[in-house]
């Protein structure tokens, strides 16, 4: 029988079932899910759900939980929060922490992300990353942007990249500010002016 599903759809298999390395080096695209037609969002959902419902040994289908928005997984995991895990129990907390916030958000969250991000609080099992993450589904929030932007500017090349990643998912359906903006981290490029141009284009300073 011919095989029918999309590059999207097979990406999607890739990452979420195949070689755990390609997870570990690139990370979960959020365009994995995003990129999808409807019925391969409900065929992937399917998926996701049936494996989140097993004995979990890695993040990933937790992580394509949150990403697809995923409603019917967030009982599931709510149950699995802080349960004992013998394997890999702190990533796999973590994972299901930043899933439920990305299926249930709330208005005071983005205040709350923002102080996770600037070392001012903590919420349990919240990595300074994944508040980065989550931070990218705010782009209506004025304080949210800058704050992305602020943290794009930092030494440190892992929060510089989640930073980058997160502002680029945020404005992926402005071509102005996408273009404004590397797809990946380049030492050659001038951040600090993109960062104060795009600041003053959009009234942040």
């Amino acid at each position: 029988m011919e095989n029918t599903e999309s590059e999207n759809f097979r990406q999607f298999r890739k990452y979420v079932f195949g070689d755990y390395r390609y997870f570990y080096y690139n990370g979960m695209p959020e365009e994995l899910f995003t990129s999808l037609s409807e019925p391969e969002k409900a065929t992937a959902e399917k998926l996701v759900l049936k494996a989140v419902k097993k004995r979990i040994i890695d993040e990933r289908a937790i992580r394509a939980a949150g990403y697809l928005r995923l409603e019917a997984a967030a009982p599931v995991l709510e149950k699995k929060l802080n349960r004992k895990i013998l394997f890999n129990q702190e990533k796999i907390q973590e994972a299901i922490k930043w899933a439920l916030l990305k299926i249930k958000p709330d208005k005071e969250l983005p205040r709350i992300l923002i102080n996770v991000v600037y070392g001012r609080s903590t919420i349990k099992d919240l990595t300074r990353l994944d508040a980065i993450n989550l931070l990218s589904d705010y782009a209506d929030e004025p304080e949210v942007v800058r704050t992305l932007l602020d943290t794009y500017l930092d030494e440190h090349l892992v929060i510089e990249g989640y930073s980058l990643e997160a502002l680029r998912n945020m404005f992926k359906k402005d071509p102005y500010i996408s273009n404004l903006l590397p797809r990946s981290i380049r030492p050659d490029y001038d951040k600090r002016a993109a960062v104060a141009y795009i600041k003053s284009y959009l009234k942040l300073t």
